[in-house]
């Protein structure tokens, strides 16, 4: 496993509640090391979730749409025994320089897709010369599917990946957790600003659906990529988009196109 994907994978049994890193076979001063380093890194991770607000465009008004829906009824979440809170934004140690941050388009609960490959949006809230990298994480086993980085600087507005060009799939029924990491100081990996969402595949009910009735029957990301695609050209598609993404809290977002 590459040193990214291992100090992926301490981070990741931080923020979704494992039972933390496991340590060293090596008992000699380099396994030692070691295990201090991802002792730092897993204490950075903590510290820094403790320190974030996982929601920060959430209000009181959009804290009910998240228990319950958006008011106008335009998404549906699943039902309550789906895992909640694990939208993370901008989680890792003092964020010294000022980083954009970068927020998934996804609700903070697991969000559902019919998908093998589907697509995955986040927003940057601004632009900056650090590099961007992107792990896909099993929560199920525990293991890191796919670890890469995707560009040397971020800029402002919506970005996207489609897991088709990474020749990933996604196993039906099986829960991920997906991260986008700025990496301010690559030979100092707890320094990373780390952003995440969840998703889990389940079985296509049957024939093509427009977004929104994917988005009634809880869909998320099918949804919201059928949106994306056709908002910039699409004024009535761009409204509807900013109308799901409120009702996930993210109304501070929906509205931009930078």
């Amino acid at each position: 496993m590459s040193a990214r994907a291992v100090m992926t994978l301490l981070i990741s049994l931080s923020l979704v509640g494992g039972a933390g890193a496991a340590l060293s076979a090596d008992d000699g001063p380099a396994g030692r090391k070691a295990d201090d380093d991802r002792r730092a890194v897993v204490d950075a991770a903590k510290q820094a979730e403790a320190e974030t607000d996982p929601r920060p465009d959430v209000g009181a008004g959009s804290m009910k749409k998240l228990r319950t829906g958006s008011v106008s009824g335009i998404y549906l979440p699943p039902d309550r025994s789906t895992p909640q809170g694990v939208r993370l934004v901008g989680a890792g140690t003092r964020n010294k320089d000022r980083l954009p941050r970068q927020i998934p388009l996804a609700p903070d609960h697991v969000g559902l897709t019919e998908q093998a490959q589907p697509r995955l949006h986040w927003h940057s809230t601004g632009q900056a010369d650090v590099r961007v990298d992107f792990a896909l994480m099993n929560v199920d086993s525990g293991q890191i599917v796919l670890d890469t980085t995707l560009m040397d600087s971020i800029s402002q507005g919506d970005h996207e990946l489609h897991l088709a060009d990474h020749d990933v799939s996604l196993t039906p029924g099986v829960t991920y957790r997906w991260f986008i990491m700025l990496v301010p100081d690559p030979e100092n990996r707890a320094a990373d600003i780390i952003s995440a969402a969840g998703m889990r595949r389940v079985e296509a009910a049957g024939a093509a659906e427009d977004w929104a009735a994917l988005a009634q029957r809880s869909i998320w990301y099918d949804a919201i990529a059928e949106l994306s695609a056709g908002a910039a050209s699409d004024a009535k598609l761009g409204a509807a988009r900013a109308e799901l993404l409120a009702a996930v809290g993210l109304e501070r977002v929906g509205g931009r196109r930078d």
